[in-house]
């Protein structure tokens, strides 16, 4: 529909050909450079925002071509990105990075008052709100009251405004992975960072309680928690240092939960195992290695790579958990499954 439909610069429906025709219609000059736009394009994740922040560059510094933005873009802290920064804070135009544009969106939400704000604390309301949906999967967020307050849930039309978040073709809303890695650099935010992440891992856990992989009725809770949890796994840094022992224990069952869901109801061995085997390291730093935790860790692992065919590495795995169960005097059950592995 050409360059015309993205004026309001829309998240969602954008292809590649739509986002090469919007950065022509900014930069004629790079008409004949169809392999150069298309790469720029794929560099931005066809992010309407980041798309036109680049046109907007490119344009006011006369570039020759899109290969010129993207040196200049990898160029921290360019002459000219900061001569276009000055620029912005007189005349309110384009910032010179992407982070910079979704920092001046959220400045002026707060300022316009669109938004609701936990007593003017960033790690509440609408900043907290984005905050906690960067560490989820970019797709199929939902409301989950054990994770987001009423006073942050509200603020979800003043994002969609903004284009900070649309509703996903499959269910829940949607935030760019380009918008998400933007907002996790948000100044002042690192304070926030840690309390955030562990309140995302918390009510992660709390929903994934409800899964029970012998009742199918429950699988459901799995689809909806098990793509967030992955997501923000991947984000926890921390050092076993920086949290307590239960923190420790929760992540390491939450891991533990959603593996069994991703190895016996979804399939997906490999990110099973990954899970697994974060469950089996947080375990053995917390519980040191002879713990009844620590031997349910080890079966699951051996588990999948029984799944997986990997026979040889799945009875070493099963060796593990049965001297552990025998050693700490477990009852039968758990000793027979360790046998039947």
């Amino acid at each position: 529909g050409g360059a015309g439909k993205w004026e309001k610069l829309a998240l969602q429906g954008m292809t590649e050909l739509e986002a090469c025709t919007w950065v022509v219609s900014r930069m004629a000059n790079w008409a004949g450079d169809k392999a150069g736009v298309l790469e720029l394009v794929r560099t931005l994740g066809l992010l309407p925002l980041a798309i036109e922040q680049a046109a907007a560059f490119a344009f006011e510094w006369s570039m020759d071509s899109p290969a010129a933005y993207l040196a200049e873009q990898a160029e921290s802290n360019s002459i000219l990105q900061r001569k276009w920064a000055k620029r912005i804070l007189r005349s309110g135009e384009y910032p010179s990075t992407f982070e910079q544009m979704i920092s001046m969106i959220c400045e002026r939400l707060k300022k316009a008052d669109e938004v609701d704000e936990a007593d003017g604390d960033d790690s509440g309301g609408a900043i907290g709100l984005l905050l906690k949906m960067s560490y989820l999967h970019k797709d199929g967020i939902v409301f989950l009251k054990t994770l987001f307050t009423k006073l942050e849930w509200s603020n979800i039309s003043a994002l969609k405004r903004h284009s900070l978040v649309v509703d996903s073709a499959t269910g829940g809303l949607s935030m760019h992975a380009l918008t998400q890695d933007a907002v996790r650099k948000l100044p002042g935010l690192e304070k926030f960072e840690g309390s955030s992440l562990l309140a995302v891992l918390t009510a992660l856990d709390s929903g994934m309680k409800g899964f029970n992989c012998d009742l199918p009725g429950t699988h459901g809770v799995g689809r909806v928690h098990a793509p967030h949890v992955k997501a923000a796994v991947r984000h926890d840094k921390r050092g076993a240092t920086q949290r307590t022992a239960e923190d420790e224990k929760m992540i390491a069952r939450l891991c533990h939960q959603t593996a069994i869901f991703l190895a016996d109801v979804s399939f997906s061995f490999q990110e099973a195992l990954e899970l697994f085997k974060n469950s089996l390291e947080t375990r053995i730093r917390v519980h040191g290695p002879e713990h009844e935790d620590v031997a349910h860790s080890y079966h699951g692992v051996a588990g999948v790579y029984s799944q997986k065919g990997m026979y040889v590495e799945a009875l070493e795995e099963f060796k593990n958990s049965l001297s552990i169960r025998v050693k700490i005097g477990l009852d039968g059950v758990d000793v027979a499954a360790s046998y039947n592995g």
